[in-house]
């Protein structure tokens, strides 16, 4: 305590205090003490009220932030909402534009085989642990859908089915060695049977075999699906051939053929139900 007494801060205010008492004396004497006090506290209070002037403009700025901050978030959740109704419509944009498209191909297809009543399906699953693309598509029994039914797009054989559930079914693919149908080389005529292969799935391929030791399939020649046995309609495109090579046996040759659809990229799909 003693060394505060000591210190220049103690100095001034003593300084300031002699100054005012002075000035007190002063006024008394002209009787201006009023205006001197006035004047006074005005000197002493002003930092105060600069002080509350900062501090009230602080708080009213204060909550016009948070008052623009709800709004904000208001408008952010009303544009979020709009967002979400857009990608709905895209949405179902999308989906109006696909099933267009698989109608569109269904009456090309209807025009070439007038015989064949079809049904519009699409590929709602895949099976991962497929090696040869089996998928699920959303029809089934309901509509129509039975056992061995041919799968098919506008480009070509796809597959056939192979499960039926009420609404749905699943499709087993050119590419596995469980399918099996006749076909035919347009070229040369040569009757063959198209079978999946294990080593060919990988690469995206099928086989023709049981082709004549003196068969003149050529590469480049398209193979289409034969009415043999009147499982599966004939002139269904499977696909085209790559080589031609003769079995190991000696017996027959088989052309290694290169699907017209790729099974891993198709969406949507129709079942041949009849013709």
């Amino acid at each position: 305590m003693r060394d505060f007494f000591k210190t220049t801060r103690f100095k001034v205010i003593l300084c300031v205090l002699a100054l005012l008492l002075g000035f007190m004396i002063q006024a008394a004497y002209s009787g201006t003490l009023s205006s001197v006090a006035s004047k006074a506290i005005g000197f002493v209070s002003t930092p105060f009220q600069a002080v509350s002037s900062a501090v009230t403009g602080w708080f009213g700025g204060f909550f016009d932030r948070l008052t623009l901050a709800d709004e904000l978030l208001e408008e952010n959740t009303q544009l979020q909402q709009q967002v979400r109704q857009l990608q709905g419509q895209l949405a179902d944009l999308d989906r109006y534009k696909s099933e267009n498209e698989t109608y569109r191909e269904m009456l090309q297809i209807q025009e070439e085989h007038p015989t064949f009543e079809m049904e519009a399906a699409s590929v709602i699953a895949r099976d991962s642990s497929s090696r040869f693309y089996s998928f699920k598509i959303d029809r089934g029994s309901d509509q129509g859908i039975a056992l061995q039914d041919p799968v098919i797009t506008q480009a070509g054989m796809v597959g056939i089915i192979s499960e039926v559930g009420p609404n749905y079914a699943v499709v087993t693919t050119l590419l596995d060695p469980a399918f099996k149908v006749g076909a035919t080389a347009t070229a040369s005529r040569d009757p063959g049977m198209v079978e999946g292969d294990v080593a060919l799935a990988q690469e995206g391929k099928t086989k023709l075999r049981y082709l004549a030791p003196t068969s003149e399939v050529k590469e480049g020649e398209l193979v289409m699906s034969s009415d043999l046995g009147g499982t599966y309609p004939a002139d269904l495109l499977i696909g085209t051939v790559l080589e031609v090579q003769m079995e190991s046996s000696g017996i027959s040759k088989y052309a290694v053929v290169q699907p017209a659809v790729d099974p891993s990229e198709v969406t949507s799909v129709m079942v041949v139900k009849a013709y």
